[in-house]
């Protein structure tokens, strides 16, 4: 009789935890020296970016140290791909190493994605938009839903949501976020403005703090001419125009929203919350009876 239940989904990051179960360089065994010529890159890479200075940094630091941490990479049709470790791999190259130590893994396709982008995500390492990305491969490639991702990293489903949000903003304003020159916060008022690359523009180029720019776009959209476009429509100077004229202006806020933010925060801090807006702020409250709800509480804020 052939069973209708549907197969259990393999849990998030099997992979990552079996790579790590132990320290990898207690196992002499374990690690393998391999020539850089026989290692290549791999597709699933979930990082674009790799930083020119850290890069420098990173290769002068194995110049005179090695490679203390191995990479990991996988066997693919006669060569090996790199799984975990592409700039300990380029640093090495640039170092002018022939060889590399390595740990080798037989990984499936979606193990080898999985191991990699989670890997990336847990050590912070991402910009915000790689980030994206990457959890848009895990939901599309991997099958998994932002709950699933956002159990396993330990941040909320909203966290999930807003990250990936910020691919709808145009390719030009994501290269700015990946280069650092923008802001997840900054970008993320802009996000479905025809006028974002605009915007973003003057953003990088008069420094404006994410809630400036909050008040900007709410000015716009409501039909009004913000101080900063104003300066530039009339061809004044805006390095020197007072920012202090945006002020910020009192908004109705729906008690539908303020219960629905409520419940997304205590299911992200795993703690009572509440909520109570006044004006263009509010306060936020966070009740907790136990030192071990203060402890977990620390933990989910990363203090």
């Amino acid at each position: 009789m052939t069973s209708t239940i549907p197969p259990k989904k393999k849990a998030l990051g099997k992979g990552l935890s079996a790579l790590f179960a132990e320290n990898p360089m207690d196992g002499a065994k374990d690690v393998q020296t391999l020539p850089l010529s026989s290692i290549r890159q791999s597709a699933l890479q979930p990082r674009t970016f790799f930083s020119e200075t850290k890069l420098a940094e990173l290769t002068d630091s194995i110049k005179e140290k090695g490679v203390l941490q191995p990479i990991v990479v996988r066997p693919v049709a006669g060569h090996y791909e790199i799984v975990i470790g592409e700039r300990r791999w380029r640093a090495a190259g640039r170092a002018e190493l022939t060889d590399i130590p390595c740990i080798i893994r037989e990984l499936s396709d979606q193990d080898a994605l999985e191991c990699a982008i989670i890997e990336n995500l847990q050590r912070d390492d991402l910009s915000a938009i790689e980030t994206a990305h990457a959890y848009k491969r895990l939901l599309d490639q991997a099958d998994y839903t932002q709950g699933d991702v956002a159990k396993k990293l330990g941040i909320s489903a909203v966290a999930v949501t807003n990250t990936l949000r910020l691919l709808n903003l145009p390719p030009r304003v994501q290269t700015l976020i990946d280069e650092g020159e923008l802001t997840a916060g900054q970008a993320r008022s802009l996000i479905g403005l025809p006028e974002a690359e605009m915007f973003a523009d003057l953003i990088v180029r008069e420094q404006l703090s994410a809630r400036q720019v909050e008040e900007m776009v709410r000015m716009h959209k409501q039909g009004k001419t913000p101080p900063l476009l104003q300066a530039l429509n009339n061809n004044g100077p805006v390095g020197g125009l007072d920012l202090q004229e945006v002020k910020p202006q009192p908004m109705a806020v729906d008690p539908d929203v303020t219960q629905k933010l409520e419940k997304d925060l205590m299911t992200a801090l795993g703690l009572p919350v509440t909520l109570r807006p006044k004006g263009s702020g509010g306060r936020l409250t966070i009740r907790y009876t136990t030192v071990k709800d203060l402890e977990h509480l620390l933990n989910r804020l990363a203090l």
